[in-house]
């Protein structure tokens, strides 16, 4: 049976905005905001504003408008475009990791399950420690904790350090995997676009998932069932961008192939096309190709010890939060802020770097 969910509440992190709010976010006037009326900003019925429902109206429509968060995406775009170029580059990085839940209730008793580096080929890992947590045995993919009596923020921190290097769509010229995972892609983002929100599970704990808008999960897990579908074999992978300003969760997809697994990322091509950039130059960049710039924290579904199937398929992690009467609620939404709250600090040595300094 289903556990009901917890929402974060009030204690929301970015929580619904007063229109005045609003204006101070993202840096356009009050006057500009109202001009675009109720129903293009989704007023609720509070008088307020899901930012990121307006986050992706300003992103589609209204970007000049808002100097502030054109150049948080110009920055954001600039990180990976040494990548797109081809050009290679190899990273080792120290990640001082932060894990928050927001706990509007009090709880006797939290289980949490953080999902720990993984290393393959792209990736090799030196050492991934969280304070008062263990490694769940024999479960190696996950950190496991327990906090008990607790209510509000609840953070697990600790530092992380791993080697990553650049995996470009070469790799797999030739491969009859390559063109056709490419032309399924160029496909998806048909039909594809792409957007923050806020992610939900259905009463069987399935991803309520949706395509226009749909975030990084929706694109990652949408395009690995196409590629199943036309009978190749695909991973979801969970990770998080590595740099200092955004530390944002992030999802793409692995195909697996006779040189091994393919990385496919959709959703930079798509935030591409968003910004009128050479949207077609990103997708050809990463089909086949993976940039030094995210760290894997986990693949597929490694199930969680007292979790079904579905609820731990999502690279994540999970949290139980069971009150002072033993009632046991999905913590899962007091992670998703995108879709897993987790950030950092991070610590780059340009092993090779990818142009000069």
């Amino acid at each position: 049976m289903k556990r009901p969910q917890l929402e974060p509440g009030d204690l929301d992190p970015l929580g619904d905005l007063s229109i005045e709010e609003a204006s101070i976010h993202f840096g356009i006037s009050v006057d500009k905001l109202t001009s675009w009326g109720r129903q293009e900003l989704s007023i609720n019925q509070e008088q307020r504003i899901d930012p990121f429902a307006l986050c992706n109206l300003i992103s589609e429509r209204h970007l000049a408008d808002s100097p502030l968060l054109r150049r948080r995406w110009r920055m954001y775009m600039r990180w990976f475009e040494p990548f797109v170029l081809g050009l290679p580059e190899e990273r080792k990085i120290i990640w001082d990791r932060y894990h928050r839940a927001y706990i509007p209730i009090s709880g006797s008793e939290i289980k949490w399950w953080l999902p720990a580096v993984h290393e393959d080929s792209r990736q090799t890992l030196h050492y991934d420690r969280l304070e008062n947590c263990t490694l769940e045995n024999p479960h190696p993919l996950w950190h496991h904790a327990e906090v008990l009596e607790t209510k509000g923020d609840v953070c697990v921190s600790g530092q992380a350090q791993v080697s990553v290097q650049t995996v470009h769509a070469t790799t797999f010229e030739g491969r009859d995997e390559l063109s056709a995972v490419y032309e399924l892609a160029n496909d998806f983002l048909e039909h594809y676009r792409y957007g923050y929100r806020r992610h939900r599970r259905d009463e069987n704990g399935f991803l309520i998932s949706t395509l226009k808008p749909g975030s990084c999960l929706d694109a990652a897990i949408s395009f690995s069932q196409l590629c199943i579908d036309h009978g190749l074999s695909a991973t979801l992978v969970g990770g998080i961008i590595a740099h200092d300003v955004v530390a944002n969760p992030h999802f793409w997809v692995e195909v697996e192939t006779d040189r091994g697994p393919m990385p496919v990322d959709i959703t930079l091509p798509a935030i591409a096309r968003m910004l009128n950039y050479d949207w077609q130059a990103w997708l050809t960049a990463y089909v086949g190709g993976c940039d030094a710039r995210r760290i894997t924290l986990s693949k597929g579904s490694s199930h969680i010890p007292g979790f079904g199937l579905s609820d731990s398929g999502l690279c994540t992690g999970e949290l139980l939060v069971t009150d002072h009467l033993g009632h046991t609620r999905d913590g899962w939404p007091c992670l998703d802020w995108v879709c897993g709250e987790c950030s950092g600090t991070f610590t780059h040595e340009l092993i090779k770097k990818a142009c000069p300094s």
